[in-house]
């Protein structure tokens, strides 16, 4: 599937200067400053279209110009990273994705012989060296480093399954009892989907939602490992859309909190509303999808999915 689409399909409008990014020219890494910053000039906010006075809006015109005259400021995110299977939006202020779009079908997640032993964690090279990550700022942590594409995902080749181990795609995850067991649940239920479905399609990423404390006021904390102030997101979402032979599309969304998850709890338990992934996430998920909302996975009021009984964490 061409890039373009799948991020298209993956989110939506709620980030519209990222995904046009995508699917333009500046889409490659080799993208320079001067050029992402006349070009993202194009997306800044225009005079309504009704006004009646020209002369105000001339100068409004004017004023926009000037304001971003020697550039307007460059976002990390704005650059995604095209994979041979995936696409990454990455957050230089955190240093963790901002999401991850894959497309899975049988094909990506069953070829043999592509063997995760053969892949090291790296640094992505894309990524300015001020936002860039690296294994140090993990080693000895107590974080896993956790994957937003799944390495299991991406078994076409070699080279698919390696760039899933660029540190753009990594996030801190808690070992035991998430990152290799209630995610990695998660993940294999999102592979056993390609057998229901003729493709499937995932967006995950972290959140970072905010406590109560007992004064009844709300703070946003989270710990940052490493000599690069990796933040330590407090929860995991992943948005899946199926879409079938005859077009007809299935969605569910989960969210994760990032902690030891005692074994014997559903996936089911983990579901959410469409609408409420994209309220904490920030991103609208498959725009492009008719009715999106009417197309998550329901039996009555009740969200379901296509669980088995060994879904479960």
């Amino acid at each position: 599937m061409a890039f373009g689409r799948l991020a298209r399909m993956c989110v939506g409008t709620g980030v519209a200067i990222g995904i046009t990014s995508a699917i333009a020219p500046s889409f490659t890494t080799s993208l320079d400053r001067d050029d992402a910053s006349s070009w993202l000039s194009a997306f800044l906010p225009v005079a309504h279209a009704h006004s009646k006075n020209t002369a105000n809006n001339n100068n409004s015109t004017a004023l926009r110009k000037s304001a971003v005259q020697f550039g307007a400021p460059i976002d990390q995110g704005m650059r995604h990273l095209p994979r041979t299977e995936h696409v990454v939006s990455f957050n230089g202020a955190t240093k963790n994705p901002n999401w991850v779009c894959e497309h899975l079908t049988k094909y990506s997640i069953q070829q043999k012989g592509v063997d995760r032993d053969n892949c090291d964690f790296q640094s992505d090279p894309a990524i300015h060296s001020f936002f860039r990550t690296s294994n140090a700022d993990f080693k000895g942590s107590g974080y896993d480093r956790g994957h937003m594409a799944a390495a299991a995902n991406h078994r076409s080749s070699l080279s698919a399954m390696q760039e899933t181990f660029y540190l753009t795609n990594i996030s801190p995850q808690v070992g035991a009892g998430f990152n290799r067991d209630a995610w990695a649940t998660l993940e294999n239920y999102c592979r056993r989907l390609t057998n229901v479905y003729t493709d499937v399609y995932v967006v995950s990423g972290p959140l970072y939602l905010p406590k109560t404390m007992s004064n009844g006021k709300k703070f946003m904390q989270y710990e940052v490992i490493g000599p690069n102030n990796v933040a330590v997101p407090t929860h995991f979402f992943k948005v899946v859309a199926g879409e079938m032979a005859d077009g007809k599309i299935e969605i569910q969304a989960f969210i994760m909190p990032n902690k030891q998850i005692e074994s014997g709890h559903s996936l089911s338990e983990y579901l959410v509303p469409l609408e409420e992934a994209e309220k904490l996430s920030g991103f609208l998920f498959f725009e492009k999808v008719t009715n999106k909302y009417k197309c998550v996975m329901r039996k009555g009021n009740q969200l379901i999915g296509r669980f088995a009984k060994r879904d479960r964490t």
